[in-house]
Parts: structure tokens; sequence; C-alpha cells
């Protein structure tokens, strides 16, 4: 995963229990990773894919005669040991030889058959051992489609007179690999063309463009169990008769310009590059060039460091781009620390003088992937010593600039990048910047004492005060949480309250400031920044920090207002009262609820971090989590259930399940007299019998359940299940002789889920009687409101509050939210609240 520096290691191999899956796929048989633990009794938690893959070494299903089938539902495994019993496959014999040995390539003709001997000695019918060696790519030995990376070195007599050219046919005998001359079956080999056809047309649903070759073979022996029984030609010529062209591990159509996941992945990687780094032909191939030489070096193969290479890492955005890769793929950060600074001290050793750039950033995100921040911040001034300019450094110099205060440095940075004027370091440093400018004149001595002009002292270096400088950190602390280094912990936080968020969701999850005040402080996030970057900040916002990470977050009441001064706040869970200084307008209210955490700096104290307005109502399921002990879980389940869209209940606080139930009656008019006696009724609507039941609640009644009866077929309707199953009762109670003709139930999520995607039905303007109507309503619901008990007021009733001196400012609160929100022709009318309480 991006950004997370927790390396999971892998556990001892469990020998029992890989014996015993051995024992169990020796039959042949495809199985699931889940079927598999299920048989030997091994419980497979829920869990990320690294845990997956441990357990997939711990039972031995890695070991190379197991074949992973990607195409079975769920994927699945296979032991390859039986599956090739009785198969052969052929290779057209073309001598190398070599000190009494001969060389044989064994991509793609041999790959399969080979496989379950692993990667180092295969045992040979007859005695003795064959050798399986990489090749290098100097090496001259050479397949029909190319340089082998693999071969099989057999001792010469073992293949016995066999010359050039000779079709040899290769399976296994009690666990050793034979060989002999064969004669080709070339019908059979015309059918297991098609077949193989037949399975690629089949596969390529599920893939892009191509699929293994070796995957498409298995899955073909799976479906026909004499495929591969007589000897055909070898296997690159079976894929030439189904039309397929073969590109290392992957076929694909001729008749296609069909490109495997790597290309694939190129491809994308090109054209992200592109947007994002602005690359032409020359970055893409000093790219590749940079790309493959670190991986060769990663994979510990001989390489040669270059000024070429040099030039590569140097050359525009590249050293960028690269590095972005490398954080955003399949490897560990703590895997990449130790080969990427032997891979820039290399290319720094290489290089002269003038070509050092892209080799010193390399070497300053090596040091920052450690942790370094000191060194690699050295680095990058050896970086931009070689070229100022040099648009990689400079967008990280800027943010140790920034870190270290020097606010006239990375404004000097950022402006040699052209950022926009909307970019928020910019925008933050440019803020900074002015609060720090001085009075003093150029010429005149500086103000700090040291007998020097103003100019050539501390002019463009002077810092705001520390109270000033507050938010500045935590500014500083977020961008660093933010960085693609630490962005885990923030990814991981976005979907802990909701797994299946969607992307617009995950989005403004990410972007939500609590959910970056949790990251930096119940995730430990800023205690790490501290520790990672303190080094380079200032004595003072070190101290500064320590004491942030002291503060909880708390739930404050705004009590007084001091105009271009501050507030004075309440926190909810002591009671204490404390004034906080606010720069510019206040925009808060007497009563206002404020999530934030208030830090103590010198004589004054700050809100620091967000200052979240919150609605009254949420107010005592906050009170639970503003203690020291609140986890970073439990602040996000807080947050989707506050997130969570509302609940839709009946009037009697009812999830809303749409119920019906028809019956058959014989005699109608009996039912009718039968029903009335159960329910209200029956009113005659076009030429239907309605009956209802009703329940009163604030002076007004509302239906429970409607039953209508019409060519003797009675329907009973209710929203919610204990109201259905009571109307249920009395039908049934007072129809005893009806016959049931079917029950349905749908909760109104499914109703919508059904309905989503359809046309909208388009809503009339309402009437000015049907706005007369809801005008009325409005009143009428505004009247009982004032009478009504409202949780959010302690169960109190608005009346009540506003004569009760401790939830009087409570309700003008909650009013305050009322306002906030939109109107319609039926809303309550706050203002007639305010008049009638004598709260204006």
């Amino acid at each position: 995963m991006v950004g997370l520096r927790v390396k999971i290691e892998r556990p001892e191999r469990d020998e029992a229990l890989a014996q015993r899956v051995n024992e169990l796929m020796a039959d042949g048989e495809v199985r699931t990773l889940d079927e598999i633990a299920d048989a030997v009794g091994l419980a497979i938690p829920d869990d990320d894919d690294a845990t997956i893959d441990a357990i997939v070494f711990a039972l031995g299903l890695d070991d190379p005669h197991f074949e992973y089938l990607l195409d079975a539902e769920d994927g699945a495994y296979v032991d390859l040991r039986p599956l090739l019993a009785g198969r052969v496959f052929t290779y057209r014999l073309a001598l190398h030889e070599e000190d009494g040995f001969v060389l044989i390539p064994i991509e793609p003709d041999l790959e399969l058959v080979i496989s379950p001997a692993g990667l180092e000695r295969v045992p040979l019918a007859g005695g003795g051992e064959a050798e399986l060696r990489r090749v290098k790519p100097a090496d001259d030995v050479v397949s029909p489609t190319g340089a082998a990376p693999i071969l099989l070195v057999v001792p010469r007599p073992w293949l016995g007179s066999a010359q050039d050219g000779a079709l040899l046919g290769f399976s296994w005998s009690d666990g050793c690999l034979s060989c002999a001359e064969v004669e080709e079956d070339h019908a059979d080999g015309d059918r297991l063309g098609r077949a193989l056809k037949q399975e690629f047309d089949l596969t390529i649903g599920s893939h892009n463009e191509s699929c293994e070759h070796r995957a498409l073979t298995v899955d073909v022996m799976l479906r026909d169990p004499t495929a591969f029984q007589s000897p055909v030609a070898p296997l690159g010529a079976i894929f030439d008769l189904a039309g397929l062209g073969r590109r290392g591990d992957y076929v694909g159509r001729y008749t296609t310009k069909w490109r495997t996941p790597f290309e694939l992945n190129r491809d994308e990687r090109q054209e992200l590059h592109d947007d994002v780094y602005g690359f032409d032909r020359c970055c893409h191939q000093h790219f590749d060039a940079l790309d493959r030489a670190f991986l060769t070096h990663l994979a510990k193969h001989d390489w040669e460091p270059s000024v070429e290479l040099a030039a590569a890492a140097s050359h525009g955005r590249v050293s960028e781009a690269f590095v972005a890769n490398l954080v955003g793929g399949m490897f560990e950060v703590d895997d990449l620390m130790l080969p990427l600074r032997e891979f820039a001290t290399a290319l720094l050793a290489a290089s002269p003088d003038a070509v050092t750039a892209g080799p010193h950033f390399l070497m300053a995100t090596a040091c920052d992937f450690a942790d370094d921040s000191v060194s690699s911040a050295i680095a990058l001034a050896a970086s931009l010593d070689d070229d100022p300019e040099f648009e990689p450094a400079l967008a990280d110099a800027a943010v140790v600039a920034e870190e270290r205060g020097e606010v006239t440095r990375a404004l000097e940075y950022l402006r040699l990048m052209r950022v926009g004027s909307d970019d928020t370091q910019l925008k933050r440093l440019r803020g900074v910047a002015a609060w720090s400018r001085s009075a003093t004149g150029r010429n005149s001595p500086c103000p700090c004492g040291s007998g020097r002009k103003y100019k050539v002292c501390c002019l463009g270096r002077e810092l705001p005060p520390l109270i000033e400088r507050a938010q500045w950190l935590y500014a500083k602390a977020h961008a660093f949480t933010n960085r693609p280094l630490e962005r885990g912990a923030v990814l991981a936080l976005a979907v802990l309250g909701d797994p299946d968020t969607d992307d617009s969701s995950l989005i403004a999850a990410i972007n939500d400031p609590l959910v970056s005040d949790v990251a930096l402080f119940e995730e430990g996030q800023f205690e790490r920044f501290l520790d990672v970057r303190g080094p380079l900040l200032p004595a003072d916002e070190l101290e500064l920090g320590q004491a942030l990470l002291e503060t909880h977050r708390g739930l404050h009441e705004v009590v007084a207002v001091h105009p271009a001064r501050g507030l004075d706040l309440r926190d909810t869970r002591d009671a204490s009262v404390v004034m906080v200084s606010v720069r510019g307008d206040l925009g808060r209210a007497v009563g206002d609820l404020i999530l934030g955490r208030v830090v103590a700096i010198g004589d004054e104290a700050r809100l620091v971090g967000p200052a979240i307005p919150v609605a009254l109502s949420l107010r005592e399921s906050l009170l639970e989590l503003t203690g020291d002990d609140s986890t970073g879980e439990a602040w996000m389940s807080w947050r989707a259930s506050i997130m969570a869209p509302p609940e839709v209940r009946n009037t009697e606080g009812e999830a809303l399940v749409f119920h019906t139930a028809r019956y058959e009656v014989d005699d109608e008019a009996a039912a009718k007299t039968a029903l009335s006696g159960a329910f209200e009724g029956p009113e005659e609507i076009d030429g239907e019998a309605i009956f209802q039941a009703f329940i009163e609640r604030d002076g007004q009644r509302w239906i429970r359940a409607t039953v209508r009866i019409s060519g003797g077929v009675v329907e009973l309707e209710a929203n919610s299940d204990a109201r259905f199953e009571r109307a249920r009762a009395a039908v049934e109670g007072a129809l005893p002789e009806a016959r049931l003709i079917d029950v349905t139930g749908q909760p109104l999520a499914e109703l919508l889920a059904e309905r989503e995607g359809q046309p909208p039905v388009a809503v009339p303007e309402p009437s000015e009687e049907q706005l007369s109507i809801l005008a009325e309503f409005g009143a009428d619901y505004t009247e009982r409101w004032m009478d009504m008990e409202i949780p959010a007021l302690g169960g109190l009733t608005p009346r009540q509050a506003a004569d009760n001196p401790t939830r009087r400012e409570d309700l003008l609160a909650l009013l305050r939210d009322f306002e906030r929100m939109p109107t319609h022709p039926g809303s309550m009318s706050i203002e007639r609240i305010r008049e009638a309480l004598d709260l204006n």
C-alpha cells in the first residue's frame, strides 16, 4: 500500500500444514485458498493482501509445482504434478553444446513441464541431474521467439543419438524428467490448436488484450484430460496454429495489435507522465533507462553506472516521476532506502560535477525514506547548487525552507517553479510574509541590535511572534501527513467509518479537516512529524509542537464575544472558560459550539488546527468523544454516523418497510361487515371499499394501515413490520375463512434502489390552494413544536428552555442552526418562535 511504512514479515513455513496441503492437492483437483485452508483446519482472517500472501507461503502454495489460476472464481490452485502425469511436451532440438552439456531453452515449449522442478536442479530419468540456468542478455542461445531467460543444461549422453532437428518429447516418470525422440501427431496438434484458440476466446473476456500462455495451456488440460497425451508440435508452434503470437509470458491474436499487461501499464504510465510532468519522447527514454538500471540494481544484478544515467536522472522532471513511481509501486519504502542510496552514490561517483542535480535529488529521497531530514536537506541543497532551477529539488527544498521558517527562500523556490497564484503553499507563505514584514526602513539599523543595516541583516528573515506561528506550525504538519509517504494514515481513516465508500465520499473524507486532525493526533502523525522534521523546525516551534501533543480536541461553547479581540470559550467537558484571541472576522455568536484544540501560548490562548462549528444536536454525542482516550476509530465512527443519510421512519419511529397481503373471500358483503368492526370505514371510492386504522399524535390522526376490498380480493397495506403484523392479525381475526393469496415486503432502501436511474417524475408547481395548506401546516407545526420535548434541549420543550437559564442559550443556538437551513412553504417560522418566546 502506498505510504505505509509497516513491513509485514513472512512467517516460518508450517511444514506440517504444507505436507497436508500436498496430500490434499495430490488428486489434481482445483481448489480455492479458502477451500484448502478449510480442509487443513486453518482459519483465514479478513485482512489485507499481505496477510494472504503470508498464509500462501505458510501453506507451501508458493511452491513451483502449484499453479495459481487467476481466471477461476476467487482465484484457485492446482497441483501440476498429477495434472502433468502422462502428458508429453516437445522441443525441436537445436544443438548448443558447452563442455559436454546441451543447452535447451525452456520457454515456451518446455516451461510448463519443467516448472514443478523449481529453479535449481532437475532429476533425470536414468540418474543424474540437469541444471536450470538463468541466461544473461549477452548470451547467444536463442529460441525461435528470442532470447531465452532460462536454460535446461543436460549431459549430452542423456539425449542419446538425437541430432539437430530431432523432435524430443519430455515428460515426468517416477518423479524424474524423461526424454525420447518422438513422432509428431499432426491431427492431434491441429485439435489442440483449436482448443487453445477456443480457450483464449473464452479467457480474453476477463482480460484486456492478452493472457499468460502458461495459464492458457493449464486451462486446456483441465478441460481436456487427453490434451498433450500424444506428441504434437512444440507448444510455440501450437500457438501459431491457434493464431496466437507470443511476447514473453503472454499471447495475443496475430490479427490485433495486442499488448501485455506490462505494456499496458507502461502506456498508462507514459500517459500519466505526459499529463503530470509534461514528458516528451526524450523524457520517456531517460525515464526508461533510469528505471531499468535501478530495477537491475534492486534485483542485485550487474549494472553499469554512467554519465548518461546521471544525465537521465538530471533531465527535466524525470527523477520526480521516477520517485513517484517507486512510492506508488509494489515496493515497501523500507526495502528501497538502502538500494536507492547505493544507486545515487554510484551515479554521483560516475558523473562529473556538471550533471549531479538528479543523483543528489535521488540521494535526498533515499535519506527522506530513512527519515533523515537533515541529510535530505543537505542533498537537496547540493542538487540546487548544480542546477538552481532543477524543478524536482525545488519543490522539496521549498518545503524544507518553510519548515525552517525561511519564508523568503521558500517563496523564491516557488517563484522559480512558476507555481500558480492559487497554490496552497504559496498563499500560506505570502500570509506569513505579510505578517512578519517590519516597518523598519531598509537602510535603518536592524531592530535585532546587530548594528548592521536592516536590509543586510534580518530583512526577509524575521518570523512572526510564536503565537502567530501556531497555525502555521499546524499547516506544516498537515502538509507532512499528506505527503505520499505518509498519506496511508489519512487514507486508512477515510475508509474506516465506511469501507464501501465511493470515490466522491472518499475524496471528501480525505479533505475533511477532522479526518486530517485525527490522523495527526489520534493516529500519531503529528508526533511523527516532530520526530522526523523536528531538526528543521525553529526551536520555539518544536517546543510548541511538544505542547500541542499534550492538548486535547474539545467541544467549546462561545460564552462571550469581544469584537476585534477574541472569544470566551467554555470547555463542555470541565466547564473551564478561557479567552482565545482571534484575528480578523470572529464569525461566532454566543451559544455557538466549536470543536477544536485550545492551546496556551505565553499569556494568550489560540484555537490551533481546524475550528469546526457543531450543531447543538451533536453536543451529547461529542461529549463522550472529547476525553483523552478516544481513538481514531471512535472518531471516524462518529463522523460516519453524522454523515450517513437520515433514516426515514414513520410517525411511530419505525423503519419503513412496505408490506402488502392479499386474501380471497367468497362473500364480499359479509367481509365488509366483518372488517368494519376491526377498522374505520368503509369509504366507497371507484368501486373499492376502503378501511383504515389510525393513530392519534400531537392532536392529529395518522394512518397506520389501509385495507381495500374489491372483486372478492382483500388487500392490506402497511409501512412497517409492527404495523403490518398488527393489521394482519386484525384482518385474519375478522375474516377467518379468507384464503391468503400472497405476502410481500420491501424496505425503503430496496424500493429506492429499484427506482434509481428511472426518469424523475415532473413535480408541478403548487397551486395557491396547496400553498395555503402548506402555510397552514407550517404555522400549526410551529405552535406545536414549542411544546414538544426536544432531545437537544435535554428533554425540555422550547417553551420550558426559554425560561430555564441553563438551557436558554441552547435554544438560541438551536434556532440559529434552523435559520441556516433552507426553507420551504411548510417550514416552521423561526421568527414566530422568537417572538412567542421573547427571544429577540
